[in-house]
């Protein structure tokens, strides 16, 4: 820094010589040069703030710090390390044109990557392997969820894939069949939509009765199976048994299988799946593709679009497009809307300790709800300019929020707080 300071110096009296100024004058030239080669070079930190879009983080076990995997667009791919009002992002390489879509740890130093293209990667010792190619039209890898040795990874166009060594080995599951079950919410002349199609007419289990008789289809009622409804032409008895139960196929009329699995979960012995026309699956060895959520009405209507799950114990929460955001405090057998007052997308959501709920979403939507109310963050505040994808539990009550151009934000003691997001040169 001296031998520059003295270059500086003569420059400045040079230039100052030459353009017959005053030695004030020179110093000011001098200053000018000193900021400038500063903002060029550095004053010896070697820091800077990343902008890089993180879509996917993961705490890893074990570590003695408040340390994640990361990863996102461009091959943005490494470990975030968090100190206080900074978080460090330490850089492995990885190809820019790999886009990382999710990121799961396995161990200290090890995780596995499902990425835009439909592969998966497994990251050890900072190392890229790629093990499959899960999705033959390299459909995205929208989600994983790890439970020992046993992953689950899901995608579009029907995508569900199981991995039972820890991601080493995969297959590919097709579903043939999901059973529903619900109750008519009535016993008068009316139409009732089921909020699925592609319904099996042979599978349909209707047991209610009119003037004493089992009711009989095409004469007390009509029931559509590609369209996913049931018209009651003559009021059923007081007293009928309502239930009406059938197997189907998720994705839109006329397209079986053809729908975006955009969420995966494990809660108690089963595995959950959400995401395009309000689809609500899990699935045991015992009964098999069961629906748990139902959305019964006297009209057709759009159902949600779910981008997201979380479960802690019998509780599940399902967030997406819109702002939408329902409840099960049963494991799915009754469920509660917490819509946003706002039609911001909502990315990502996770039920804490205290049984309150955090989301995160569109134009940096951050918000908790305590006692059936949201607060909203200020994202003015607290700069948040992009869109918010990923909530990760820290383990001590704290939650580490991160998102498009190094968004990144702590929310701790009811807080939120700005998290500056800084990597090596």
């Amino acid at each position: 820094m001296l031998v520059w300071i003295v270059h500086f110096v003569w420059i400045s009296l040079f230039i100052g010589s030459v353009m017959m100024v005053s030695s004030r004058s020179c110093l000011f030239l001098f200053l000018l040069f000193y900021l400038a080669v500063c903002q060029a070079v550095g004053t010896g930190r070697s820091d800077k703030v990343v902008v890089a879009d993180i879509v996917s983080m993961d705490l890893i076990p074990n570590a003695n710090s408040k340390e994640l995997f990361a990863g996102g667009y461009r091959g943005v791919l490494g470990k975030i390390v968090l100190a206080g009002k900074v978080a460090e992002f330490k850089r492995v390489s990885a190809p820019l044109d790999m886009d990382i879509l999710v990121i799961r740890s396995l161990s200290d130093d090890e995780a596995l990557i499902g990425t835009a293209k439909g592969e998966i990667y497994r990251l050890r010792n900072d190392q890229l392997e790629r093990v499959a190619l899960l999705s033959e039209f390299n459909e995205p890898i929208l989600d994983m969820a790890v439970k020992g040795d046993d992953v689950w990874a899901v995608g579009p166009r029907g995508l569900v894939a199981n991995s039972k060594d820890k991601g080493a080995s995969w297959n590919v599951i097709e579903i043939d069949k999901v059973r529903k079950e619900l109750v008519l919410g009535g016993t008068e002349a009316t139409s009732w939509f089921f909020g699925v199609s592609n319904v099996d007419a042979d599978s349909l289990v209707f047991n209610a009765t009119v003037n004493g008789k089992k009711a009989i289809d095409d004469e007390d009622y009509y029931f559509n199976a590609s369209e996913g409804s049931i018209e009651i032409v003559n009021p059923l008895d007081q007293g009928s048994d309502l239930r009406i139960s059938f197997n189907y196929l998720p994705g839109p009329q006329f397209q079986a299988g053809d729908v975006s699995f955009n969420t995966v979960s494990f809660y108690a012995e089963k595995v959950l799946l959400a995401g395009e026309f309000g689809t609500v699956i899990s699935f045991d060895e015992k009964t098999g593709w069961r629906s748990i959520y139902t959305e019964l009405t006297n009209k057709e209507s759009s159902m949600p679009y779910w981008m997201e799950s979380n479960v802690k114990g019998q509780n599940i929460i399902l967030v997406g497009a819109g702002g939408v955001a329902s409840f099960s405090a049963d494991a799915g057998e009754t469920w509660v809307s917490h819509n946003l007052d706002n039609d911001n997308g909502i990315f990502d959501a996770v039920l804490t300790a205290d049984s309150k709920l955090i989301v995160a979403g569109a134009v940096g939507t951050i918000a908790q709800h305590n006692k059936n109310q949201w607060q909203l963050a200020d994202r003015s505040e607290l700069g948040l300019i992009a869109w918010l994808k990923s909530i990760v539990s820290l383990g001590d009550g704290s939650y580490l929020v991160s998102g498009g151009r190094g968004s990144m934000v702590l929310f701790k003691n009811d807080l939120w707080q700005k998290i500056t997001l800084t990597g090596a040169n």
